[in-house]
């Protein structure tokens, strides 16, 4: 049943994502099935955020683990999200915020919230990790357009945009910018 069940929903993003009438054309699938799969993917998805999300005691965590983390785990997203990391003037990560959240179309970024976020934490580095829900990973004109914007005002408060990433499809990309040094 288990392979039938990854087969016609296909994989376990399929899995994620199905609506219960989904499984029910699954034969031998009922109501305490369908609630036990929910059961386990939700608790499945707790756990990697969790694991996202808990710092190694002791050690100061790079930016570069948790974009690769965070690549994955927004990977299965079915709507947008952006997510910052605020880095102090070593580059390690003193927040992580879910900045955003709009439909598989787009997200709205508060550009105001995220600034003033950055000033609070007296950031000295920001980077910005979002996801594609459709699995395009190449970065769409206003992909680029938010990323020279926001290095632009940044700079302006002495917070140096490390990077701009795009998750798709368990890969991730830097969106390019004129402005990098």
């Amino acid at each position: 049943m288990s392979a039938e069940l990854l087969h016609v929903l296909g994989g376990l993003k399929g899995i994620s994502q199905a609506s219960i009438s989904e499984f029910y054309k699954i034969r031998g699938i009922g109501k305490a099935k369908v609630a036990v799969i929910a059961a386990a993917m939700e608790l499945g998805r707790r756990l990697m955020i969790y694991e996202t999300e808990t710092e190694r005691e002791g050690e100061c965590e790079k930016w570069e683990n948790k974009v690769i983390s965070l690549c994955h785990l927004l990977s299965h997203e079915d709507r947008e999200v952006i997510v910052s990391l605020f880095l102090d003037d070593k580059e390690n990560i003193i927040s992580r915020d879910r900045i955003s959240y709009g439909g598989i179309e787009g997200a709205y970024l508060d550009v105001k919230y995220l600034f003033r976020r950055a000033v609070r934490l007296d950031a000295k580095g920001m980077v910005l990790v979002h996801n594609h829900p459709n699995g395009m990973l190449a970065p769409s004109r206003e992909d680029i357009l938010l990323t020279e914007f926001v290095e632009r005002n940044l700079k302006v408060l002495d917070i140096k945009l490390i990077g701009h990433f795009i998750a798709a499809g368990g890969e991730k990309i830097r969106v390019p910018s004129r402005y990098t040094t």
